[in-house]
């Protein structure tokens, strides 16, 4: 793929989200319609990259041999570039609400002069939203502690603000409480976002019941 040694290494250290050998279903969400690439599982001798989308081209232009996609799966999952020379994540079409708030940004964000030392700085990709490694990592973190970020199940994550965008409270059975509301009561109700107190299991298990009942649509979006 003619990527630098340092993704090479990069590569070499990183967890890797995957579903457990030999089972079927979905793959996992590391954000909403995120799925982050398995590169482990998809370096093998019989991968066809163009199969699997990983060697992002974006505007027709190959991205840089010091970058590399941190997603993969499709034209609806986000693309995340991380540079390794500049020590940045690059979010493409990354949300608004993200992008722009000052609780998701926290002060961290990149900002256009930081742009004056990369390589191509007109490249599109390089507008996008971006972060430092770090911060991009709590960035996400923050999202999930706070159930902005709503896992449905342990293999999907959904928006909170696109759950109440597609089941606005007059097409909810629930009544007046809405999927969100619902869900976030749900989690806390189980210890969330006390690590010490969260009862995982019991959890997804209520949250699977709940939707069953109340959005069966959503069910279907999960399985």
């Amino acid at each position: 793929m003619g990527k630098s040694d340092g993704v090479v290494s990069l590569l070499r250290q990183l967890p890797y989200i995957r579903r457990p050998p030999g089972e079927a279903g979905p793959k996992i969400m590391a954000a909403p319609w995120c799925w982050m690439a398995d590169w482990h599982g998809l370096c093998g001798p019989d991968v066809e990259l163009n199969d699997v989308g990983i060697e992002w081209d974006l505007q027709d232009e190959a991205v840089p041999a010091n970058v590399i996609g941190l997603t993969c799966g499709g034209r609806d999952n986000s693309t995340i570039l991380l540079d390794t020379e500049a020590g940045a994540v690059y979010w493409v079409d990354c949300p608004g609400r993200i992008a722009s708030h000052r609780d998701c940004t926290d002060g961290d964000m990149i900002n256009d002069d930081v742009m004056d030392y990369l390589e191509d700085p007109d490249n599109e990709w390089r507008g996008s939203p971006a972060w430092p490694v770090t911060s991009f990592f709590e960035m996400l973190k923050r999202q999930y502690m706070g159930l902005q970020f709503i896992p449905l199940s342990s293999a999907t994550v959904r928006d909170a603000r696109d759950l109440v965008c597609e089941h606005p409270p007059e097409d909810i059975a629930l009544g007046s409480e809405g999927a969100v509301k619902m869900l976030q009561r749900i989690y806390r109700e189980h210890g969330w976002p006390d690590s010490d107190r969260y009862r995982k299991e019991e959890c997804l298990t209520a949250v699977s019941r709940a939707l069953e009942e109340h959005y069966p649509r959503l069910v279907d979006v999960v399985f």
